[in-house]
């Protein structure tokens, strides 16, 4: 239906799980995670005009799952202080955005799929994350790129494929050129 509004908090339990599925228009879903283990949050809308929302905190082993199908969706995925996290966004569409934000965690990664035009996307892991991994795949005219690493060990694979298509880096804390910063980073 139109205008429909989900939201599921879970606090302070293992082994817990969240799905939420909106087919129409102006959807809202949010999905909370915090001071648990074993958490996932599944989240997929298709329509227009769509808001995502999933954010995982002080936890291990957490995964969030964020598909949008149609245009004007927004997604947005924060995980912090947590290890082994992983943040899959895919939009289909034009005018999506899409943010990830991952800190203070181990063994991140993060995958970013968006399929379109005039798509964005903002990445940044960093706060004492280390081997965390960022691949951003974007396909269409019009997309950027916005991407932070700090720590070690960080991996990072984006691919632009058409027309008009920018990819930035920039530091967390300091302005440099580029957009790794650490040791050890790919």
């Amino acid at each position: 239906g139109n205008s429909n509004n989900a939201v599921a908090n879970q606090q302070q339990a293992l082994g817990n799980s969240t799905a939420q599925y909106q087919s129409g228009d102006s959807n809202y879903a949010n999905a909370g995670q915090y001071n648990a283990t074993g958490n996932s949050a599944t989240q997929s809308q298709s329509g227009n005009s769509n808001s995502a929302y999933s954010s995982q905190s002080y936890a291990e082993n957490n995964s969030s799952y964020q598909a949008q199908s149609g245009s004007g969706n927004y997604a947005t995925t924060d995980q912090s202080s947590q290890k082994n996290s992983s943040a899959d966004v895919a939009q289909n569409g034009t005018g999506n955005s899409s943010t990830v934000h991952q800190w203070s965690g181990e063994a991140n990664s993060a995958d970013v799929t968006q399929n379109g035009s005039a798509n964005y996307v903002h990445l940044d892991q960093y706060s004492g994350t280390y081997t965390s991994t960022a691949t951003i795949y974007q396909e269409g005219s019009n997309n950027s790129n916005e991407f932070q690493q700090e720590g070690s060990g960080h991996s990072l694979t984006t691919t632009s494929i058409g027309n008009g298509n920018s990819i930035t880096g920039n530091s967390w804390s300091t302005s440099p050129v580029g957009g790794q910063y650490g040791a050890d980073q790919s």
